[in-house]
């Protein structure tokens, strides 16, 4: 099975997670994610090939350079677990300070609102006085 690539979500968009969304592969998902961070300025890094890395090494970090922020993602599916050694690595990232998350599909929003810089985020419209 083939999984088409999407187009890069604009930073200012904030999507729903669809039914779809919640379907989609762990690496189709994760380059989702990759993509929303280029987009919001991130320099971001995923191992392609993680088999000669250390065990449980989250699959992306990511750093904002003017932003002044550097994060850790676990991407897991809908039901996916976080194991012993994945777990021992963001526990030892958090208590050193960094930003660690584990981040799945229903989490679109959280993820979203986490990773955008404040100023690519665009006010909501007024809507005009209701007449009466």
């Amino acid at each position: 099975m083939t999984v088409r690539r999407r187009a890069p979500v604009r930073a200012t968009a904030l999507q729903h997670v669809s039914d779809l969304d919640r379907l989609l592969p762990e690496k189709a998902y994760q380059q989702r994610l990759l993509d929303h961070l280029r987009a919001c300025g991130w320099i971001a890094y995923h191992t392609f090939d993680s088999r000669r890395s250390a065990a449980g090494f989250p699959d992306v970090v990511a750093s904002h350079p003017t932003w002044h922020r550097v994060v850790w993602i676990e991407v897991k599916r809908v039901t996916g677990r976080v194991t012993e050694a994945q777990e021992a690595w963001l526990v030892a990232l958090a208590d050193a300070g960094q930003e660690v998350r584990v981040v799945r599909p229903q989490d679109w929003d959280s993820f979203v609102a986490w990773v955008t810089p404040p100023w690519m985020i665009k006010p909501a419209p007024e809507r005009p006085p209701e007449r009466f």
